[in-house]
């Protein structure tokens, strides 16, 4: 949300036609911003996150200056977040085994809406995963 702006949330693209999810994206000029800004970090949790007890998804505004930043990585960031919410994540923080089920139920969403530019970025980061040492 900019500073100017009143707030109204959207739903989600990727929601349930029961269960509809709200997705707010936060700008540094928000008031709200500075509260969650650490949260953004990568070390935290990234670009977005889900308020698994409210259905709604929050969205760092900060990253759409980035030179990356396509609307690809918004449906992805998107996608994500739905999946918690989706998949009925409870925990808070970056458990590795949801951070890939979220992503491999991402791509199942992204690919099924014809989202496939978006799919192929988070398919490369299920790429990126360690997989466990196996004895």
């Amino acid at each position: 949300l900019k500073e100017e702006e009143e707030i109204d949330i959207p739903t989600s693209r990727f929601s349930p036609p029961n269960r509809p999810l709200s997705v707010m994206t936060l700008y540094p000029g928000h008031e709200m911003y500075p509260s969650v800004k650490s949260l953004f970090a990568k070390d935290a949790l990234g670009y977005g996150f889900a308020m698994l007890e409210h259905d709604m998804i929050i969205i760092d505004g900060a990253t759409e200056s980035e030179s990356w930043y396509t609307e690809d990585h918004q449906l992805a960031i998107e996608a994500h977040e739905a999946a918690h919410l989706l998949l009925g994540h409870k925990l808070a923080g970056r458990d590795p085994v949801q951070e890939r089920e979220a992503d491999e139920y991402a791509v199942e969403m992204l690919r099924e809406r014809g989202y496939d530019a978006a799919a192929a970025l988070l398919e490369k980061r299920l790429e990126d995963y360690d997989e466990p040492n196996q004895e």
